[in-house]
């Protein structure tokens, strides 16, 4: 059974980087503030935690440190749950799971995003990211990876302008490969 806690305006329940505490917690009222240095800025990004949220999942689960910094903006009471009663619970009730993985594959598309905004690719169409592909695999001799990639852009782009361009590239790599 899950114990409830109660922490007053102002306390951090964790910090960023912090191993001792395997809790999962879930906000049962007040406010709470999430904490967490941006891997494309590296500035601190705030979001609040919602009442009926769970937080500290991946940390209490997969036993890594703490990703995150939780504040307390207002008095506040907490279910905290062990990883065995977090297991359990979630087994009998897939409105939670679901949630759960909602928010990690938004998590996901963040980290994407911010992966693209930082490579520059995110403008470039994904044609234009085939292409590249192709290339990069090309000139690092890997050559069936560079056929897939091509072979991927004939699939989707039947009627571009350069097609004939890119069979001519596609028939070169199958005769690279075949010696």
């Amino acid at each position: 059974m899950p114990q409830i806690a109660k922490f007053k305006k102002g306390s951090i329940l964790f910090f960023e980087g912090e191993t001792r505490n395997n809790t999962v917690y879930l906000l049962k009222e007040g406010a709470l503030m999430r904490i967490k240095i941006s891997a494309l800025t590296a500035m601190p990004e705030r979001t609040k935690v919602n009442v009926g949220e769970f937080f500290g999942i991946k940390a209490g689960l997969g036993n890594f440190p703490r990703d995150e910094t939780i504040q307390a903006l207002t008095d506040i009471t907490v279910y905290a749950f062990t990883p065995n009663e977090f297991i359990t619970i979630t087994k009998k009730n897939l409105k939670i799971l679901f949630k759960m993985l909602t928010a990690f594959s938004n998590e996901l598309r963040k980290i994407h995003l911010s992966l693209e905004q930082k490579l520059g690719t995110k403008e470039k169409s994904i044609a234009i990211k085939l292409l590249d592909i192709a290339t990069y695999y090309t000139s690092h001799k890997k050559y069936a990876y560079a056929s897939y990639a091509l072979k991927k852009y004939i699939e989707l782009y039947p009627d571009a302008k350069n097609i004939s361009e890119i069979n001519e590239k596609l028939a070169d790599l199958n005769q690279i490969m075949a010696k």
